[in-house]
């Protein structure tokens, strides 16, 4: 049904009495039922707050995940709000002539990852199973609409579930303030990175016959702000947050539906009881003349916390031990290493005065694992694989699904490690296989002619090659070329 709007609205009567008495914001103009219309897109309805049409009903431009096959649709748009399940609302788009037409439930369009479903004129209202924050995104191209529940959680390597799994958070809402709440208490957290997130990595929606994503996960807005007790504003898709101080926290993430803006923060409550994870670990032993200006930086870090990984060539009766800071403070060897009998067997290990002494002369990848519940290590001897990964690799983004892309191991302690020739053009991208690490975890590439390692940072920059080209690493140097 379409009408003009071109008249006076009022203040809606029953939010000025509440924001008068509840939150003093009777003249915050989010909440004015809008004078002159503005042409857009907005959310009504008695599961909503928003009982007609209001500035701070208006869905905004979606942020977009702007990967490398992304669609740029501007005629997405969104709005994070609380729908109570007893009610239901719709959706009026207003034109540039100030005419209004009001959207209810249509034909489902898709139902995945979360059902899509078209816009009808004058449908049925829309509504959801529980209450909760709701992600509700139309595309006004296709005239379509996704109602996305928000479960946020935390997630990143501060947090219990490090990159790969969020830890769900508790909503609640206040309609007197009109503010969703989100909450974890007595959670721990490391000295390092987070983010909130609630489905992924972004969300794809269905857009003229293919697909449009857009971010599902909010950081800060500049790089490395760090989150504690004072709210601090986010965005999607935005920067990690730092945590600066192992602890127990209590975590908050709230959005105010007067401003759509979202703000966090997390209060230090108390100490951790678990142990703490080595930042760093080294190597000493004879191959370095036992000498601590000879270890350089130490083990390669991953992305699993406590996990460190080396590959190099030992000789017979080589005598090694293991140290999380460069000195002669809490090193181990043969007998704290919890070393499986299958890497005693394939190096031929030894106790050796507390030193562990290796009987047969190769390459090894050595992986030095902490465990999170008391702290102590396990070092495994391990073959060294590596492989291909991507573009370039004939099985693609799933290493060791395809032999042809493992490098072949050199027969002496100079050598290289030879990759299969590249399968097409695109970005170099290797991997070393560590039990209990997934492949970009372990990353490393070829710049500047050294092997330069992922650790547990962010993606490494692009290394472009070409079809047919093979990669040469030379392990005891550091150095690698790609011809």
């Amino acid at each position: 049904m379409t009408k003009n709007m071109k008249k006076i609205f009022q203040y809606m009567t029953a939010f000025l009495l509440i924001l008068t008495v509840g939150s003093g914001c009777e003249d915050n103009d989010n909440w004015k039922i809008v004078t002159d219309v503005q042409p857009g897109v907005y959310v009504t309805g008695d599961a909503l707050i928003y009982s007609a049409v209001a500035t701070s009903s208006a869905l905004k431009a979606v942020t977009q995940d702007m990967g490398d096959n992304a669609v740029e649709a501007s005629s997405v748009t969104g709005i994070y709000t609380w729908i109570k399940s007893g009610g239901g609302f719709t959706i009026l788009k207003i034109d540039a002539e100030g005419n209004e037409v009001s959207y209810g439930k249509g034909a489902v369009v898709a139902s995945s990852p979360f059902e899509t479903v078209s816009l009808q004129v004058d449908g049925p209202a829309f509504t959801v199973p529980s209450d909760g924050l709701y992600y509700v995104v139309t595309n006004n191209a296709d005239n379509q609409v996704t109602i996305i529940p928000a479960q946020f959680g935390i997630i990143g390597d501060a947090t219990a579930g490090g990159w790969n799994s969020e830890t769900v958070m508790s909503p609640s809402f206040d309609e007197n303030q009109a503010l969703v709440e989100l909450k974890l208490t007595n959670t721990e957290l490391d000295k390092k990175s987070m983010k909130f997130r609630y489905h992924d990595w972004g969300i794809e929606v269905p857009y003229g016959g293919g697909t449009v994503k857009f971010h599902s996960n909010m950081g800060g807005l500049v790089e490395a702000v760090s989150l504690g007790a004072t709210l601090t504003e986010c965005e999607a898709g935005g920067e990690d947050f730092a945590i600066d101080q192992r602890g127990m926290y209590e975590i908050t993430l709230q959005l105010d539906l007067r401003t759509g803006t979202f703000k966090a923060k997390a209060v230090r409550t108390g100490d951790s009881s678990a142990p703490v994870m080595p930042e760093n670990m080294y190597m000493i032993g004879s191959p370095w003349d036992w000498n601590w200006d000879n270890v350089g930086e130490g083990m390669v870090k991953t992305h699993v916390d406590g996990k460190f990984w080396s590959i190099l060539y030992l000789p017979v009766d080589a005598d090694i031990k293991f140290c999380p800071v460069k000195a002669w403070d809490g090193d181990f060897g043969f007998s704290a290493a919890n070393l499986s009998q299958e890497s005693i067997d394939r190096a031929g290990l030894s106790d050796s005065g507390g030193n562990i002494k290796v009987g047969t002369a190769g390459w090894y990848l050595i992986v030095v694992t902490t465990s999170p519940s008391d702290g102590s290590y396990t070092v495994e001897f391990l073959e060294p694989e590596i492989w291909l990964v991507g573009d370039v690799a004939s099985g693609g983004w799933s290493p060791g699904s395809n032999a042809a892309d493992k490098f072949t191991v050199p027969a002496d302690a100079t050598g290289e490690f030879v990759s299969p020739a590249f399968v097409s053009d695109g970005n170099l991208r290797m991997s070393v296989v560590i039990p209990g690490a997934d492949w970009w975890q372990t990353e490393f590439n070829i710049i500047g002619g050294a092997i330069a390692y992922r650790g547990n940072g962010g993606d490494q920059e692009s290394v472009p090659v070409t079809a047919g080209q093979k990669a040469y690493l030379k392990f005891s140097d550091g150095t690698g070329r790609i011809q």
